[in-house]
């Protein structure tokens, strides 16, 4: 097996990220084919794009075979689309197969066997979930990866190049592509009313003739669309974000949130319609300079008996009714009676913390984002708690501060590629009896049990499945330190 050869396999487990594992014999003995979009049980010619000594990488050219496992996936973009990697099985085996990624994580990485791995939680929702959808414009159309191989092939045989028509295409990148985008019309992971809103922004898009930015040439005006909704308060955010210009001003948006405003309903209301100016060249979706078009520049959204204030673009759990099984599981393994001080490392805007501070006596929340800070005080305040103090700065720096408030529980939920090394070496020197880790990758989790399995014996793991339909699994575990 080699860099360009075609060959036949059968799907035999699924591994990390979602794609499909083969082992196929060749020169190095066995290799580990994997396969994106393939699913266990399904039989399929692959194309291999690389070679490595103990493991290639491929895309499917033809399936020969169906899975049993497979079923019809409702969307149309499924398979070009960047989002969705799973729609293609039921969700009785996603969560099957998350379970198995966390043991899995935990045994070969973190060489961890906890003292219960209990079943995962599913979320609320299958589908429509999502509270944020963040989509990206863009000039080239993305090619599925799979026939642009086949039409290349075929392109070169006749001494051709495959053709690219260039326009405003708006959606979500395609797999594995960094500026190409599936031009979409819905999207099933958003409400009913986000498509919606989506129709409408594209109609006045295209009737303006407004260009969109290229990745590669810098140039152009629109660059992202993000919708927020409170899907317990009803509000809606609308942010459209452009390239930064003086040709436009905010009289230039009147028409289009006149067209947005009917789109309300007794159960949705547009309380923050934004326009927002970012000038670097890199591909985020982030800025300082915010037009206000109507209403505010945020919105609130309740979860559980808390109510939160979202800004553009502060983070907030995208499921938000997942959000609170998490949550639940979160108080759940803290297991406070009132007397706790209680350190919440990561804390974003708060939302653990302030879950947790009605059952401690104190609560230090520690973020590096100051806009995430400013955000969790005013929730603090809206929510009335009054034993939470929030600190700005690297975790890395501010833990050491608090070592003199000898806490009982640590609470942490770190960014994917887990704790920094100077913060998970602080832990086992705050003596607290409890850590409670959330994480959203099963891979860095483990590896950071393990540092932590000197000092601390690991009780209980429990997923949360908060990203249906994408192989994305939140995991908490619950640590007691031994003796």
């Amino acid at each position: 097996m080699k860099k360009g050869s075609v060959v036949d396999v059968t799907i035999e487990k699924m591994g990390y990220k979602g794609v499909g594992i083969s082992r196929v014999s060749d020169d190095d003995g066995q290799t580990v084919l994997m396969v994106p979009n393939a699913i266990p049980g399904e039989e399929c010619s692959v194309l291999v794009t690389k070679k490595k000594k103990n493991f290639a990488e491929g895309v499917r050219v033809k399936k020969l075979k169906a899975s049993p496992k497979e079923i019809s996936a409702p969307c149309p973009y499924f398979g070009v689309c960047g989002g969705c990697k799973w729609q293609h099985m039921s969700y009785a085996d996603q969560l099957t197969y998350k379970h198995q990624f966390i043991e899995e994580s935990l045994h070969h990485i973190g060489k961890i066997t906890p003292g219960e791995l209990l079943p995962i939680l599913p979320s609320p929702e299958e589908y429509y979930y999502r509270n944020k959808i963040e989509l990206s414009f863009g000039v080239v159309p993305y090619r599925a990866q799979e026939s642009y191989h086949i039409d290349r092939q075929a392109a070169q045989e006749k001494g051709e190049k495959l053709a690219s028509e260039e326009g405003m295409y708006l959606g979500f990148h395609g797999q594995g592509s960094f500026f190409k985008i599936v031009d979409i019309e819905s999207c099933h992971l958003e409400s009913p009313l986000a498509n919606s809103i989506l129709t409408v922004l594209r109609a006045f898009f295209k009737k303006k003739k407004l260009p969109a930015y290229s990745q590669r040439s810098h140039e152009g005006f629109l660059r992202h669309l993000i919708i927020r909704e409170g899907k317990n308060s009803g509000e809606v955010m609308v942010n459209i974000m452009t390239n930064e210009t003086e040709d436009y001003t905010a009289e230039f948006w009147e028409p289009l949130v006149e067209e947005l405003l009917l789109l309300e309903s007794d159960t949705a209301k547009f309380e923050s319609i934004l326009w927002s100016k970012h000038s670097g060249v890199s591909d985020v979706a982030r800025s300082t300079d915010v037009t206000v078009l109507h209403g505010r520049e945020y919105i609130f959204e309740k979860v559980g008996k808390y109510m939160f204030k979202i800004s553009p673009f502060s983070f907030f759990q995208t499921n938000t009714k997942g959000a609170e099984v998490l949550y639940d599981l979160v108080a759940e393994f803290a297991d406070l009676h009132g007397g706790e001080t209680v350190v919440d490392l990561y804390s974003g805007t708060g939302t653990i913390g302030m879950y947790l501070a009605s059952k401690a006596k104190k609560v230090y929340s520690v973020e590096i984002d100051e806009n995430a800070v400013a955000d969790a005080r005013t929730n603090a305040t809206l929510n009335g708690i009054m034993n939470i103090d929030f600190i700005s700065g690297k975790v890395e720096n501010e833990a050491a501060r608090l070592l003199f408030e000898s806490p009982d529980v640590i609470v942490l939920d770190p960014p994917r590629a887990g704790m920094h090394p100077g913060a998970l070496a602080m832990l086992p020197k705050f003596k607290a009896q409890k850590i409670v880790y959330v994480s959203c990758n099963p891979t860095t989790l483990a590896r950071d049990l393990q540092v932590l399995s000197k000092d601390y014996e690991v009780k209980r793991v429990r997923g949360v499945d908060m990203f249906p339909q994408t192989y994305h699994v939140e995991t908490v575990a619950e640590l007691i330190r031994r003796k």
